[in-house]
């Protein structure tokens, strides 16, 4: 296999003797490009002037090594290489300049004040998908200075979408400062997941390729536009999905058995406004790996779920969303390969022993599989009246007006409670038959993880819970009291 690494600082010209460029040394990038040595893959080093007289000794065996300074250099040197060699990898640890002066020839005089007019300059990475293809694993690489960790991946997973990256490493320089001769970060995945990732240079270095390679090894599907012969398409599961407000973005899919093959939810759009003529009929060949779609391109993961269909004669129905609540799963992946895969679709069996299942797949949300939906519907409308009948004797009927409201799915997709969302914070109510099994406790885990605050009211006689798990009454709103996390 064969791998690109470009790292190291580019600097852009004052006048024929000035330069402005940034801090970075390049160090990271060599250690990994020496972890891809280690694993035989044959590697291309492009590195600045400055990281190899810092890192030269360092370097293990290259297939070539070049060097640059300016943007200029860079931007010239790697069209050269992509345009002469295909890669397996790229890794874009570079810091390259986002901004540039109009070059003076000479040299100012230093007697003077000078004002600097600083011009965009173009982004290199968004344009390598487009020279690279489909068949290149892109990483790139994401730093900034003293921001939340949700930030930080937020901005990550947008490089991710803009880029068409297979991911992004991402950190914080102030964490880097924080912890000398750490490497803290997160891998995030082109679906949205964020994997935090802790230890020195080589060995975070290490964990990257490894993550990358294996991400980097998988099977995908092919999609074919053909004509494709379903029963009817009820919609009923979409409206289900649309209720739970878990699928209100682009992520995500819902799909409804349907003789040879299954009605599921279009790639790449906006779910919350989906009717069920928005529904893809799709059939698919898990030998040949085709996926044979009528009209609007189905959902990438129409192989995962054709799989289990497969496998699993009982299953009718199946959910997979990203923001939801689920304590105590049936099961779980252990590698968060990516979406539509067959690698996935394996982990996912592995981890079902029965329908109905609920299933958290790895950093990448979870998945409900069903054999009779009226069930879980009734058991969704059940909990909502319990929770509206809850609120009235306390007197917080008022809420029902602006709260959006969330199931708890646990173990055989059951749904055991409501997660209600107001303007001040976040819920939890339980049905009666669900307290004191452990589920408060989940789902205060779960509160942490996503660091959502928490309102709780006074005849709830729930505050001593959330204090002893670590939360901070921040304030008191008439006979509530706003709860935040503090880790």
């Amino acid at each position: 296999m064969k791998a690109l690494v470009v790292t190291g600082g580019t600097q852009v010209d004052i006048d024929d003797v000035r330069t402005i460029t940034n801090f970075s040394g390049g160090r990271f990038g060599v250690t990994i490009a020496n972890a891809l040595a280690r694993e035989r893959v044959n590697v291309t080093l492009l590195c600045s002037e400055d990281a190899e007289k810092a890192y030269g000794s360092e370097f293990c065996f290259f297939g070539l090594l070049d060097t640059f300074r300016t943007y200029e250099e860079l931007a010239l040197q790697l069209k050269t290489l992509l345009s002469l060699n295909t890669y397996d990898f790229i890794f874009m640890p570079a810091a390259v300049s986002d901004y540039a002066p109009v070059k003076q020839i000479g040299k100012i005089a230093s007697t003077d004040e000078v004002t600097l007019t600083l011009k965009k300059l173009p982004k290199i990475l968004p344009t390598l998908r487009e020279i690279c293809g489909v068949e290149t694993f892109i990483v790139g690489f994401k730093l900034l200075v003293g921001v939340t960790d949700s930030h930080l991946c937020k901005v990550a997973h947008n490089q991710n979408q803009k880029g068409r990256l297979n991911m992004t490493f991402a950190n914080d320089l102030q964490k880097l400062r924080d912890n000398q001769g750490q490497h803290p970060g997160f891998f995030c995945t082109i679906e949205g997941g964020s994997i935090p990732v802790f230890g020195g240079h080589a060995d975070v270095a290490s964990k990257l390729v490894t993550f990358a390679m294996a991400r980097q090894n998988v099977h995908w599907s092919a999609s074919q536009q053909e004509e494709v012969s379903l029963g009817e398409n009820t919609g009923e599961m979409l409206e289900f999905a649309l209720s739970t407000h878990l699928l209100n973005t682009t992520a995500g899919n819902v799909s409804s058995r349907s003789g040879e093959g299954f009605w599921i939810t279009p790639r790449g759009v906006e779910k919350s406004s989906l009717t069920k003529e928005d529904l893809v009929p799709v059939q698919v060949d898990l030998e040949k790996r085709i996926v044979s779609h009528q009209g609007a391109k189905a959902s990438i993961d129409s192989p995962v779920h054709a799989r289990l269909y497969q496998d699993f004669p009982e299953l009718q129905k199946l959910f997979h969303f990203h923001e939801g609540f689920v304590v105590d799963p049936d099961g779980k992946t252990e590698f968060p390969y990516p979406c539509g895969t067959s690698e996935e679709a394996q982990e996912a069996v592995t981890a079902i022993s029965s329908v109905p299942f609920t299933v958290e797949l790895a950093d990448h949300g979870y998945l409900i599989g069903l054999d009779d939906l009226s069930r879980v519907e009734k058991e969704w409308s059940e909990a909502q009246d319990a929770l509206k009948e809850h609120w009235r004797a306390i007197d917080q009927e008022y809420r029902l007006i602006n709260a959006t409201l969330y199931p708890i799915f646990t173990r055989g997709a059951s749904i055991v409670g409501v997660v209600s969302s107001v303007s001040e914070g976040h819920s939890v109510f339980l049905m009666p038959a669900a307290r004191g099994l452990g589920y408060g406790r989940l789902i205060v885990d779960r509160f942490k993880t996503m660091k959502l605050s928490v309102i709780v009211h006074d005849e709830c006689h729930a505050i001593d819970f959330y204090l002893k798990r670590g939360f901070t009454r921040i304030r008191r709103v008439g006979s509530t009291s706003i709860l935040k996390y503090v880790s």
